[in-house]
């Protein structure tokens, strides 16, 4: 892959608050997470720059840029004829600022292809979970992402690495002491399965032991099931793999807090990610609060009982909750709901600890 990075992109805007950028050119049609792009992810996160990924408008990139671009606050732009685009929108930007700081007065100009909706992309499931262990010897990194890939369907991690292509043997053995070598901030490690099943984890310490951040995307390639991923209202909510995942989850961890939805990827010779263009959003699925966030909240389970779709799971006096979507109102609006009846101010102030660690301190490279 020929790359680029531009050495004159680091430029500030008028006011010097927040107009920085720098910029990673890439030629080819397949775009991985290599040693130098997540170095230069790395560089832009040190000096508070907005990284800037630049393809053509034809180039597939991996599930692991996606997710390393979306954790570094990062944007995509496809050149077409001379042109830049916005890769997720599809319509022409004339400068990087319009990524965040659009011009309204600026007219509309679509690419010729990318601004209508994507067609023949795969289902799928993404999780977004932490849980907390013990700053021992005992502990063993990697259980809860083989849990929550085989039981969303996958066929099993089966390698992993720091950059791809990911050369090494998946272990917990392994991982654990890369990570160990890393503390007290892990940078991310990256482990995939034979089916496209990828995962992305990394690990802090905290005041009490360890806080493990895990985050992937399992491809739906159940016949039966993919469907329910685009039908309206919580079909796929509803079904009994959501519940009995995060169950499991649940059960066999201390988790603080897990968010289950579902998306989409798109495949390209052997290879899982995404293509420029529009797709259709994520949609939430199914939130698991932790013994520790019920508490914290200090949660009514009866009365939210009333409302939602709620399991408990654990110790009665010390619950874990599961709030599945499966109503018939749109997903976004029922997850809004469920905060509401939580008193949302609580809920932020529960919740904000914990992914504000995630974003912070954790290794988002």
């Amino acid at each position: 892959m020929t790359a680029f990075i531009d050495p004159l992109s680091d430029e500030r805007g008028p006011d010097g608050a927040g107009g920085g950028y720098s910029v990673y050119w890439a030629s080819a049609e397949r775009v991985t997470l290599s040693t130098p792009l997540q170095r230069f992810l790395i560089d832009a996160q040190f000096s508070r720059l907005r990284p800037i990924l630049v393809t053509t408008d034809q180039a597939h990139v991996s599930s692991f840029v996606a997710d390393a671009f979306q954790a570094a606050g990062g944007y995509w732009a496809v050149s077409h004829g001379g042109t830049m685009f916005d890769a997720f929108r599809g319509t022409r930007i004339r400068s990087f600022g319009d990524f965040w700081a659009p011009r309204p007065d600026a007219e509309i100009e679509p690419h010729p292809t990318l601004s209508r909706l994507r067609e023949h992309t795969t289902p799928s499931f993404v999780f977004d979970v932490y849980v907390r262990d013990r700053a021992d010897d005992r502990t063993l990194i990697g259980g809860a992402a083989d849990l929550l890939v085989a039981g969303l369907g996958g066929a099993g991690l089966d390698r992993w690495g720091l950059v791809e292509p990911l050369a090494q043997r998946w272990t917990h053995a392994a991982v654990t002491e890369s990570m160990r070598r890393q503390m007290p901030v892990t940078e991310r490690h990256y482990a995939a399965g034979s089916d496209g099943s990828t995962v992305s984890l990394a690990v802090s310490r905290t005041k009490s032991g360890i806080l493990e951040h895990v985050r992937g995307v399992v491809p739906i390639r159940d016949a039966a099931l993919a469907p329910l991923a685009h039908t309206a209202g919580g079909s796929l909510a509803a079904h009994p793999r959501v519940l009995d995942t995060l169950r499991e989850l649940a059960e066999r961890n201390r988790v603080n807090v897990a968010l289950l939805s579902t998306g989409e990827v798109e495949e390209r010779n052997g290879s899982v990610g995404r293509l420029p263009g529009v797709r259709r959003p994520e949609q939430p699925l199914a939130v698991l609060l932790g013994a520790r966030a019920v508490r914290d909240l200090a949660i009514d389970v009866d009365a939210l009982a009333e409302q939602h779709d709620v399991t408990t799971v654990g110790l009665r006096r010390a619950p874990a909750l599961i709030v599945r979507l499966s109503g018939s109102d749109p997903l976004w609006y029922q997850l809004r709901a469920f905060a509401t009846d939580l008193n949302q101010e609580r809920l932020a102030s529960a919740l904000a600890v914990e992914f504000a660690t995630g974003d912070a301190n954790v290794g988002r490279s």
